[in-house]
C-alpha cells in the first residue's frame, strides 16, 4: 500500500511531537550536573595578601559559599555543588584531586 503525502506528513509531525515531548521531559529528569569548587589555601596557608591585609583563603572561601547559596536561591539547586573545604582548614593537594574524582575526601 502506497503512503500518500498527507499520511507521511502526519507521521513526520507525530514523530516530531513525540521527540519534542521526550526532550522536554528528559531535561526535567536529567541528573544534576556535579560541580566541585576548590577554594584553595586555608589553615596555615593564607595565600596572597591583598589590600588591607585581606587573605586570599578568606576571599575564595566566601566566594565558594556564595556560589552555593546562589545555586539554591537563584537556580533552585539545579547543580550539585561540592566544596573541598567549608571552613578554614588546609587540605592537601592530593586529597583535593581525590575529592574531584570520588566526590569525597577519605
Amino acid at each position: 500500500m502506497k503512503a500518500t503525502f498527507k499520511n507521511r506528513l502526519q507521521n513526520v509531525i507525530f514523530l516530531l511531537v513525540i521527540l519534542k515531548t521526550y526532550l522536554c521531559f528528559s531535561q526535567i529528569i536529567a541528573p544534576k550536573k556535579i560541580i566541585v569548587i576548590d577554594p584553595g589555601h586555608g589553615g596555615i596557608d593564607p595565600g596572597s595578601l591583598g589590600v588591607f591585609n585581606v587573605r586570599e583563603k578568606d576571599v575564595v572561601l566566601n566566594l565558594a559559599k556564595e556560589i552555593v547559596l546562589l545555586n539554591k536561591s537563584v537556580f533552585d539547586s539545579r547543580f550539585e555543588i561540592h566544596l573541598t573545604r567549608h571552613n578554614d582548614t588546609l587540605i592537601a593537594l592530593k586529597d583535593r584531586s581525590q575529592f574531584s574524582k570520588k566526590g569525597s575526601i577519605s
